[in-house]
């Protein structure tokens, strides 16, 4: 590998380890203005504050939210009123869902879940019925609370994986790369139902580890 091909290569791995690769998850590597994209189920806040499902109360809202009805995330007052999260989907089995990121407006996924989904509000173009996962575009509004202002808004049919350009988190040896089981002190997005302030959902520490790794045997060989 000659020293212009190191160079680039070099470039290419910071950026894959340090950019894109981590805007599916809160962390320190992210910055305000960011253009990111995100996936997962979409939940209410009330639903994952209150612990269990209002619409199923026997299953916990970060254990099973594809249970979730689309009527209980459009139709219902309280829950619209609390403001929305994109999930973060768990890396290693047993795993909760994290928290993810609050969005900044509820608008563009009433519409998209009304468009696909089956319910009181929807438009009666679509057969959802629970489940309601999509693929978040948007910039970050601020990262502690992480926050997301909304730009795009793609329904993920079938539990389909979204963000094709973002490397996903591998569970090594029962620990995940990436921190996936952020608890539910997250808060809701500014204007809604208050809720406790947190840090940073995500360990970057393995990931930093494993990318100074690649850099260092790039520059040597």
């Amino acid at each position: 590998m000659n020293a212009l091909s190191r160079l680039v290569f070099v470039a290419v791995t910071a950026a894959s380890f340090f950019g894109v690769a981590n805007a599916q998850f809160p962390g320190p590597d992210i910055t305000e203005g960011q253009e990111i994209c995100a996936y997962g189920f979409v939940m209410d806040w009330f639903c994952i504050d209150r612990g269990t499902l209002l619409d199923a109360s026997s299953i916990k809202t970060l254990e099973n939210p594809g249970a979730h009805s689309v009527h209980c995330l459009v139709d219902v007052g309280v829950c619209v009123d609390s403001g929305y999260h994109v999930l973060q989907d768990p890396v290693c089995p047993g795993d909760l869902h994290g928290t993810g990121w609050a969005l900044s407006s509820v608008d563009p996924i009433l519409a998209d879940a009304r468009a696909v989904g089956s319910c009181s509000t929807c438009d009666g173009s679509g057969s959802l019925v629970k489940g309601y996962r999509a693929e978040i575009k948007g910039t970050v509004k601020t990262v502690d609370p992480p926050v997301l202002d909304i730009t795009g808004v793609t329904y993920l049919a079938d539990g389909a994986d979204g963000c094709p350009d973002v490397p996903k988190p591998a569970c090594t040896d029962g620990a995940a790369t990436t921190d996936s089981t952020a608890s539910t002190d997250a808060p809701a997005p500014e204007g809604t139902t208050d809720a406790p302030a947190s840090g940073a959902t995500r360990n970057s520490l393995t990931t930093m580890v494993s990318a100074f790794s690649v850099l260092a045997y790039a520059l040597f060989l």
